[in-house]
């Protein structure tokens, strides 16, 4: 006999979560570029010095935000990959026999939010 929540459901959760970070990252990060080009079309105000300054700028907050969508884009993925396992592990504890075991899936935990599966 199961639970009534599914095996996986929490850290699916979990990865779409971490999709939508992916996404507010990506959004910030273009603003503040977009914001940062808007203020320097201005290169009177600058001069030389200011330019490279500026680019200098640029590239050091591309490559922030390039790496903090990376990284949450690879925990997304890790997310989901691990929510797939869960699902298996599930199928195969749902296979025993129900007079002997009694399968829980997504249990909440206080030591952990969730715990995958206990039987």
């Amino acid at each position: 006999m199961a639970y009534k929540r599914q095996a996986g459901k929490s850290t699916r959760e979990m990865a779409n979560q971490r999709r939508k970070s992916v996404l507010q990252i990506a959004i910030i990060g273009i603003g503040i570029l977009i914001v940062l080009t808007l203020f320097a079309s201005n290169t009177k105000a600058f001069g030389g010095i200011g330019i490279l300054i500026f680019l200098v700028l640029m590239g050091v907050l591309r490559n922030f935000f390039e790496g903090q969508i990376d990284r949450a884009a690879k925990q997304a993925k890790q997310a989901l990959r691990g929510a797939k396992a869960e699902e298996k592990i599930g199928e195969l504890l749902e296979q025993l026999p129900n007079d002997e075991y009694y399968v829980l899936h997504d249990v909440k935990s206080p030591i952990r939010k969730y715990r995958p599966h206990c039987y």
